[in-house]
């Protein structure tokens, strides 16, 4: 493989084009730093084996690339609906909620017009040498003096079960292929996963003309519990939540995210109970033929092949035993895992996934490098800035956390107005405040504003 050896070094190249990284460029639009962005994907795609007719986004529109920061930058998803000349028809709905599919075609609209995007082009290796980043992809390398890691999170498949996997025992990510191409009919599913992904996949299968004869849905959750949406479980997912999280030590940080898990992780309430109805319909007038289980409260412990399909084993958590079904197809919703990618393997040899290492305010890993070299990683610092962070809800506050970390200069405004509620802002501000500048060296606007 031939490589073209580049002589100049540009700030910042950014390995991934996902969500995280897209609102990063957009973003570094109003800024004067030179840029690469680089993606193995031929275009641009947003969970696109979950872009399923009955997906709804779980934030609301204005969390999007830029709004909640720079209003009038022009990748917005005002600026989109307004160019897509549907503004009004859009606002006719009267609805917050939006389709998965139509923020995908958001997301697809600004990746084709932002400037920097490179698409079919992977990085294979990452090297830092006399304070420069050497990036290597398939065709070139370039030299950078900061890297932002943007290759997203990767399907989670328990070890035991990773050797099973084939057209008929799948993870969800790829649910949308697969419903396309394989015919459930006269078929009994296992759906594994009792989270919104699970819900999505349940209810696309219990609606289609293609209906399976039996459907178990199985969860190792006390039910199938709903998303925690109050006004009050939204407080998590702001700034001045963040930085209180960062100061926490991190037996309570572990304490915090299982508490809070539900506000991530739960099912839609307006969905379930369509789902519920759905069932209800199902069960006692239309359709009796079709059998469902509902099975919360029990865990995936044995998948065995047989000459039919295969024979799982789920084990109830409340009576400790456990119970054997015949089915032909699995499908794991087993959720998302974060996952140091391969091209980082020289450059960071000791750690395996992102919750293993440690992250400064601004977002980047601490190393010995990172007054000058600046390892910036999106969606990789949960365990250090709370459960928001594999959420579009604070994606572009963070990236101008990371702008103005890389420009040394407050090019945006961080610090927001005093929350509704928690400890005061002005506490936990100055004590933010003196962690990046002793730490990162990193002028934080909120000196400025106290």
């Amino acid at each position: 493989m031939k490589k073209q050896q580049g002589s100049q070094t540009i700030d910042i190249i950014g390995v991934g084009i996902g969500a995280f990284n897209l609102s990063l460029a957009a973003l570094l639009q109003k800024s004067k730093a030179e840029y690469k962005f680089f993606d193995q994907k031929k275009e641009f795609g947003w969970h696109k084996g979950m872009l399923l007719e009955n997906a709804k986004l779980q934030v609301h529109f204005l969390k999007d690339l830029a709004s909640c920061v720079d209003p009038s930058n022009p990748y917005t998803f005002l600026s989109y609906l307004v160019e897509q000349g549907r503004i009004y028809q859009f606002l006719n709905r009267k609805k917050s909620t939006i389709s998965r599919y139509e923020f995908n075609h958001y997301f697809k609209w600004a990746a084709e017009r932002i400037p920097g995007l490179h698409f079919g082009e992977k990085v294979i290796d990452v090297r830092y040498n006399d304070g420069v980043f050497n990036v290597i992809t398939e065709h070139k390398s370039f030299n950078s003096t900061h890297i932002v890691i943007g290759t997203g999170a990767t399907p989670y498949i328990p070890d035991r079960f990773k050797e099973c996997l084939n057209k008929s025992f799948f993870h969800n990510y790829e649910f949308k292929q697969r419903m396309e191409t394989t015919n459930f009919s006269n078929k009994k599913i296992a759906i594994i996963g009792g989270g919104q992904s699970g819900a999505e996949v349940f209810d696309t299968i219990i609606s289609s003309q293609n209906r399976p004869e039996k459907i178990i849905w199985a969860s190792k959750r006390l039910n199938f519990q709903a998303l925690e949406d109050s006004c009050f479980s939204n407080e998590f997912y702001t700034p001045h939540y963040v930085r209180y999280f960062y100061q926490l030590p991190n037996h309570v940080r572990d304490r915090k995210l299982g508490e809070q898990h539900l506000t991530s992780d739960g099912i839609i309430q307006d969905f379930a109970d369509d789902i519920y109805n759905k069932l209800y319909e199902l069960k006692y007038f239309h359709d009796k033929n079709i059998k469902f289980e509902l099975i919360p409260n029990h865990t995936l412990t044995k998948v065995e092949k047989n000459n039919h399909g295969y024979v799982i084993t789920l084990f109830d958590q409340d009576l400790e035993k456990a119970i054997n079904c015949d089915v032909d197809i699995i499908i794991l919703a087993t959720g998302y895992r974060s996952k140091i990618p391969e091209c980082l393997r020289n450059l960071l040899p000791e750690y395996s996934s992102f919750d293993m290492l440690p992250i400064n305010p601004d977002y980047s890993f601490s190393w010995a490098h990172d007054k000058t070299n600046k390892i910036f990683v999106q969606n990789g610092a949960k365990h250090t800035h709370g459960i928001a962070d594999p959420n579009l809800s604070l994606a572009a506050w963070r990236n101008t956390i990371i702008i103005n970390s890389l420009l040394n200069k407050p090019l945006y405004k961080t610090e927001m107005i005093q929350p509704i509620m928690g400890r005061t802002s002005l506490e936990i501000s100055k004590k933010m405040s003196i962690l990046s500048l002793e730490d990162n060296e990193l002028i934080n606007t909120t000196v400025g504003n106290l």
